[in-house]
């Protein structure tokens, strides 16, 4: 973590990829794509909605989630991103990381959990029937 005394600061050294193309990656792998802590860029309210926003726009054919539940939000910015995540059409997630032993594991919701896992699972299976029909059509028409 950022604590040891041996971590370099990545972001001096790397260049990160876009958010549309790591969103088609993870998709495309079968991967479900969170955007993790989206108020603590040190960006506007404004700027985070349109990073929402894009996001979501990215993950259009794709499940995908918003990390609600983090160990810097408060009661009040943790209902805000709930809301944002219910009418974005975005799973709610909760932090799983962290970066010294001080701090703690923040929890979400169990249920948020198995909801995601049967909505990845549903997706997975409705990639396959779509793939089928494709395929059955193609066998059809020739």
């Amino acid at each position: 973590g950022n604590r040891s005394p041996y971590w370099v600061d990545s972001t001096k050294y790397m260049k990160y990829m876009p958010l549309k193309k790591c969103v088609e990656v993870i998709c495309q792998n079968g991967g479900f794509p969170i955007l993790a802590h989206p108020y603590h860029y040190h960006c506007t309210d404004e700027e985070v909605l349109k990073l929402i926003n894009d996001f979501k726009t990215f993950t259009e054919d794709c499940p995908a989630g918003i990390e609600v539940y983090y160990s810097k939000y408060d009661d009040k910015r943790r209902k805000e991103l709930l809301e944002i995540a219910k009418v974005m059409e975005l799973y709610p997630s909760a932090a799983s990381d962290r970066h010294s032993e001080k701090e703690s594991f923040v929890r979400g919701d169990e249920i948020l959990l198995q909801k995601m896992k049967n909505q990845f699972c549903f997706s997975k299976i409705k990639s396959i029937l779509m793939a089928l029909t494709c395929t059955q059509s193609l066998l059809i028409m020739n």
